[in-house]
């Protein structure tokens, strides 16, 4: 890992997400990108042909001027070094596009935004670079706040083997120094009794092969329950889990991590980090 890359709106979110990058950079010397997005497209200051010359100046200097705020901000009370940039619409875009320019290894994303619409845009935005994005996506809830992570959990029911992705991982690992869960969800009703046999006979390999292959020593559970999501729940609180991790085979539930309208089981979900593993087998 060399480069952080954590997008801002300037919002009270944006910035807590980005002192969860800064704690982390603390621990590596990590180099910290934060990027910005003008979004012209959701400005009212347009004519026929889009947003004004003279608005989209008026957006520009401002958003150089917070960037400049917040780079001598973070020197001054953190010590650490952070380049800032500018890019123009389309946000989720050039976000990604900010991540390739400046070959980032990692994104620290916060899942609000200052006001209600940027929050709707926001959340978004989030899902949909966790579920196109190449690199991994280390999502922060609103009131999250940095602490350094013992214990992961990585649900899962594709066991990958990915070098690439687990060489990234695995770093991660390493550099939190944490203790690995792994588990796969077994549903008490609609799975069948041998689905069970093969889910423990499954978890129990693949929790050896990471343990030879990555010396983790990880601890395997298939967890049984009626829900998904509840059952994650219950575990991630009963076994103190600080972060959840995810290869992003299922798009459209980790894109439902951040719809505001679900209910309060799925809302849980985003009260600690949800890290994205991009999976470079099966489907996106």
């Amino acid at each position: 890992m060399k480069t952080i890359l954590v997008p801002t709106d300037f919002s009270e979110c944006a910035d807590n997400a980005l002192n969860f990058a800064i704690g982390i950079a603390k621990l590596s010397q990590l180099e910290i990108v934060v990027v910005h997005v003008l979004d012209l497209a959701e400005t009212i200051y347009i004519d026929y042909a889009g947003p004004t010359v003279e608005y989209v100046k008026i957006l520009r200097e401002q958003a150089y001027e917070e960037m400049t705020k917040l780079k001598n901000r973070v020197m001054a009370d953190d010590q650490i070094p952070i380049q800032t940039v500018v890019y123009e619409s389309p946000v989720y875009g050039n976000i990604v596009q900010a991540g390739i320019d400046h070959h980032a290894t990692l994104v620290v994303m916060g899942t609000k935004g200052a006001n209600k619409l940027n929050e709707k845009l926001w959340g978004t935005y989030t899902a949909s670079i966790i579920s196109k994005s190449l690199i991994p996506v280390l999502a922060i809830p609103k009131d999250y706040k940095w602490l350094k992570p013992e214990k992961i959990l990585l649900a899962t029911n594709h066991f990958e083997k990915d070098e690439e992705s687990w060489a990234t991982l695995n770093d991660i690992i390493e550099l939190f120094q944490v203790k690995l869960h792994v588990a796969v969800f077994t549903n008490e009703k609609k799975d069948k009794a041998l689905t069970a046999v093969e889910h423990n006979r499954a978890i129990q390999s693949y929790s050896a092969y990471l343990d030879q292959r990555y010396h983790l020593q990880s601890v395997s559970e298939n967890i049984y329950g009626s829900d998904f999501e509840q059952a994650m729940e219950d575990y991630i609180m009963v076994n103190g889990i600080d972060i959840l991790v995810m290869f992003s085979h299922r798009r459209s539930f980790l894109e439902s991590l951040f719809d505001p309208s679900k209910t309060r089981r799925m809302s849980y979900h985003i009260k600690i980090p949800l890290l994205a593993m991009p999976s470079k087998t099966g489907n996106v």
